[in-house]
């Protein structure tokens, strides 16, 4: 009796110095997450802490494509030559179980990958053979999924699952957070470029100088390499070019 109450005591001792080890390491993840403010920088972190502190052996991220019913893979940790899978697609509901996990929405954990059905082998994954999937979701808005694997039979247990499933919130908070944070710079930046533009043009009443700096304040504030600004000649009923940003990287033919 005192043998059987001496283990129980030291398997819920073992069980309770998991769990505040698995706390911790969720804690300092979360504070890691509230600090990164861009997108590929965060789930480029994300991916190092998560393996990092849990000793799992491979984590990907993938995320949505916004014009298509895929997912692409961002980031990566702990495969060879894994830099070669970045930008490779899954169509959600289709290829993977990555796909799979995508299209249910719902975290799918696999302990035998061989005997599953939507298991996708690629050359990079012959060795794989457990995987945890879990999507990212915003207010039921799929945002991407975090995806574990490990060479092991059986390595993941229901209490990886809830972890995992704990840290994906809060990766997903942060990615829409640092997403909205980037989108605001660049509202600011385009508002801030916009005034330049108007000033510039402002400052000058000579109808060359004038659309000269708009169609550079134009160029600047979209970030794109070319802008031309036509007149309109009532004489000849026609558009004619009368001001042009060309620069490094325009296919505009100036001549």
């Amino acid at each position: 009796r005192q043998a059987g109450a001496a283990i129980q005591n030291a398997r819920s001792f073992a069980a309770q110095t998991a769990q505040a080890t698995q706390l911790r390491a969720i804690n300092k993840i979360s504070r890691a997450f509230a600090t990164i403010r861009d997108p590929y920088s965060l789930m480029n972190e994300a991916v190092r802490l998560i393996r990092e502190h849990f000793g799992y052996s491979v984590v990907t991220i993938f995320t949505t494509l916004p014009e298509d019913d895929r997912l692409a893979l961002k980031t990566q940790a702990g495969l060879e030559h894994g830099d070669d899978l970045l930008g490779m697609t899954l169509r959600i509901g289709e290829q993977g179980i990555v796909g799979h996990a995508a299209a249910i929405l719902q975290p799918v954990l696999s302990n035998d990958v061989l005997t599953d059905p939507h298991y996708m082998r690629t050359a990079h994954t012959e060795h794989i053979r457990s995987e945890i999937a879990v999507p990212l979701l915003r207010e039921s808005v799929l945002l991407g999924v975090l995806d574990i694997e490990s060479p092991q039979l059986n390595a993941f247990s229901q209490d990886d699952l809830d972890v995992l499933t704990t840290v994906a919130d809060q990766l997903a908070v942060a990615l829409e957070n640092a997403d909205l944070f980037v989108q605001e710079r660049k509202r600011r930046t385009e508002l801030a470029l916009i005034l330049e533009a108007s000033q510039a043009a402002n400052s000058s009443l000579v109808l060359d100088d004038v659309i000269q700096h708009v169609a550079e304040g134009i160029a600047d504030a979209i970030g794109l390499p070319s802008c031309v600004i036509y007149l309109y000649d009532e004489e000849g009923d026609r558009l004619l070019p009368s001001a042009f940003v060309a620069r490094e990287g325009s296919l505009l033919d100036t001549a």
